[in-house]
Order: C-alpha cells, then sequence, then structure tokens
C-alpha cells in the first residue's frame, strides 16, 4: 500500500513539475528583461525537479519489484549522477539569474 501511495504521490509530483515548466516557458514569450531570464530560469528549475523525481519514482519502483539488483551499480550511479547533474545545474542557473537581477 505504501508503495502505491509513494507511486501516485511521485507520478503527482513529476507531472506538476513540467505542467508548471512549461507554463513559465509559454509566459516567457509575453516577458522581456529580467523578468523573462527568471521565469526561464524557473521553468529550468522546474524541468530539473522533474527529471530529479522521476528518476526517484523509478527507483522506488524497481526497489519494490526487487528489480535493482538487475541493473549494475555502475549504471544506477550513472543514472543518480545525472538525476544531481540536472538539479545542480538548474538550481545553480536559478541562482545566477536571481544575482544578476539583485546586483
Amino acid at each position: 500500500m505504501l508503495t502505491l501511495l509513494i507511486t501516485i504521490l511521485g507520478l503527482v509530483t513529476v507531472f506538476l513539475s513540467v505542467k508548471v515548466a512549461l507554463k513559465f516557458r509559454n509566459y516567457t514569450s509575453n516577458l522581456i528583461g529580467d523578468s523573462k531570464g527568471l521565469t526561464k530560469a524557473l521553468s529550468l528549475q522546474l524541468w530539473g525537479e522533474a527529471i530529479i523525481g522521476l528518476g526517484t519514482l523509478v527507483f522506488a519502483i524497481l526497489a519494490h519489484l526487487n528489480m535493482l539488483s538487475g541493473i549494475s551499480d555502475d549504471t544506477q550511479s550513472l543514472i543518480r549522477l545525472l538525476m544531481f547533474f540536472a538539479t545542480s545545474t538548474t538550481t545553480l542557473h536559478l541562482s545566477r539569474i536571481v544575482s544578476k537581477i539583485h546586483g
């Protein structure tokens, strides 16, 4: 039952991240200057969040199904590295944009 709740919440979280990322991306066409840059950075941040959320969800499901042992440690580590790379680079990008705006 707990895995079902994790799966549902994970799917909803990833869906919301993607949905809001797309909304922010669409808003950029109507903006200029700092607002446009910040909105783009927020969209990228949400894509990073969606990637790490999806990866976490996949690992939770594979663990529940006892399928992680079929994936090499190197492959699992590479997937985790990509997840953290996505979220850390989008966070750094957002941080740079905010710093630029505030001088």
